[in-house]
């Protein structure tokens, strides 16, 4: 169960505000990802979490209200109140006994101690940046946020260049113009019904017109009515009719008598759309707003002349508009079934998430895996607290690719927990140039000093070439006889253990199960 439960929207503005009051730079989009992927999300533990991903210090404090004191509190934080079933906001400061706050709707809003204490859940969370806080590789991918953003500007600036060069090579009229802003808007409002038809929860639809008294288009949407076939709706239908008619009307004007005809055809769907929502006594605006297009239409054809000729109904005309129909046909065709797979697999995603990171299961499932102890006897490499409850096993190779964000993994890790130990096992080939480095690292985790030891570990797996012959003039060691046996029990003791490939996991002496990666443990072991 989610603590403190909250809209998605509300705590991700809240925190980003948060980071921004402290001077931590850190991308929206990088936030964003990592809080949506927190299986307590939209909880406050997502908040604590997420900071620390950032090397935010952070602290959750319980005050209660009688204890309250202007003087006490740290600014900025993050607080909790019950208005409006539960939101996160952000206190900035408090000056005159007014508070200063801000969330996803209001900025710098200034509240009495009064209206503060009426809904205010007594918890605070503060937050302190220092010389290391920050995203990793933050101007990388700003560089690639700011791209994603103006992509769809782009393609709508592209797209509206060539409509205008397409519309110039015509001579002007009004009335054709009219329509294809009609049949364009049309196109728009389609695309956004046959979206929502898809994972029935689209964004844009619902700030539309959510649920709201008599307003509710998921009631219009998603009922039989607005189906034609299992697998064809009206929505798709309105789009294909508006799209292939506004490329027919932009590319070929003449072929107006023919759209007008089919405009003539369309109308009654507007009187059985009306009738339907009437009887539902639910009104979809959008749906509306479609069939008030379709009168538009009928009105910007009266000023067409010619427009009850039968001259165009030739077969170059016919062939022409049945090929603008199809170009949108064929790319919804296309389109349609990524789209719909998209929104499945979000939603498997979510429940994979809430099954993943169940920790009875998690629990079950370890204990079910076969015990291996890396004792003292094999000389594993100890960092962290090595009077810790919760060991943690990791068999790594000194030339494995995929080990080395395992290490930056923990390392991280570690400097958040103190309750955790972490045992290194090296596994290496035959190859003498792997089998020089593991014995190395053995004979360097035998010294006192465990913050070196981390060190010589972070620069040969920080991804500069591994050249031995420098890194062991840094991080000298001796390599005797007993090292050397020691590296020989780790190779026994993987194979005991039939570990072959790196890395490996293994929580208190048992392998983790699949399909769990090294990420999830913040997550499953607390």
């Amino acid at each position: 169960m989610n603590l403190l439960n909250t809209k998605k929207s509300n705590i991700l503005s809240v925190t980003y505000q948060l980071l921004r009051e402290i001077k931590v730079k850190v991308n929206l989009s990088t936030l964003s990802k990592n809080m949506e992927s927190h299986p307590e999300y939209p909880g406050l533990l997502t908040i604590c979490d997420c900071l620390k991903i950032f090397n935010v210090d952070n602290h959750v404090y319980r005050i209660e209200k009688e204890d309250y004191n202007d003087l006490d509190l740290p600014f900025p934080f993050i607080t909790h109140t019950s208005k409006n079933g539960g939101a996160f906001f952000l206190v900035q400061d408090i000056s005159k006994g007014q508070l200063r706050i801000s969330d996803e709707k209001i900025k710098n809003r200034l509240v009495s101690r009064e209206e503060f204490f009426a809904t205010w859940e007594g918890l605070i969370l503060y937050a302190k940046a220092n010389a290391g806080s920050g995203e990793a590789h933050y101007l990388e991918h700003y560089i690639q946020s700011l791209l994603h953003k103006i992509a769809v500007p782009a393609f709508l600036t592209v797209l509206g260049s060539v409509i205008v060069l397409l519309f110039g090579l015509h001579p002007f009229n009004w009335a054709i113009l009219a329509l294809c802003l009609i049949k364009f808007t049309g196109s728009a409002i389609s695309i956004l019904l046959a979206a929502h038809r898809l994972n029935g929860h689209h964004p844009w639809v619902r700030k539309i017109c959510g649920p709201a008294g008599k307003s509710d288009c998921n009631a219009i949407l998603q009922s039989r009515a607005a189906q034609l076939t299992k697998w064809f709706s009206w929505a798709e239908a309105g789009l294909f009719y508006f799209s292939g008619s506004f490329l027919a009307v932009l590319i070929f004007p003449f072929l107006a008598p023919l759209l007008f005809w089919a405009n003539v055809f369309a109308l009654p769907y507007t009187v059985y759309s009306l009738v339907y929502q009437y009887k539902l006594r639910k009104w979809c605006i959008l749906c509306c707003a479609i069939q008030g297009l379709l009168i538009l239409e009928y009105v910007a054809f009266s000023f067409i002349p010619g427009r009850f000729s039968f001259e165009i109904f030739g077969y170059p005309g016919i062939l022409l508009l049945v090929l603008c129909y199809l170009i949108p046909v064929v790319t919804w065709g296309l389109v349609k079934p990524l789209l719909a797979e998209n929104a499945a697999l979000k939603a498997m995603g979510w429940q994979l998430k809430q099954f993943k990171y169940n920790g009875e299961l998690f629990a079950l499932g370890l204990m079910n895996q076969k015990h291996y102890e890396a004792d003292s006897q094999i000389k594993p490499i100890v960092l962290g607290n090595p009077h810790a409850d919760i060991v943690i096993t990791l068999v790594s190779n000194p030339f494995c690719g995929p080990c080395t964000e395992v290490h930056h993994f923990f390392d991280q890790w570690l400097r958040e927990r103190d309750d955790l130990q972490l045992r290194i096992i090296l596994l290496a080939s035959g190859d003498q140039a792997q089998v020089r480095v593991a014995e190395h690292m053995i004979a360097l985790g035998l010294l006192k000093d465990k913050k070196l030891v981390a060190q010589a570990l972070n620069d040969w797996y920080g991804g500069q070439p591994k050249v031995y012959e420098r890194w062991q003039k840094k991080y000298p060691a001796l390599i005797t006889e007993q090292i050397k046996a020691a590296f020989r029990k780790q190779q026994q003791w993987c194979a005991d253990a039939d570990i072959g490939h790196t890395p490996a996991i293994l929580v208190n002496g048992h392998v983790l199960p699949e399909p769990y990666q090294v990420e999830d443990l913040k997550y499953l072991i607390s």
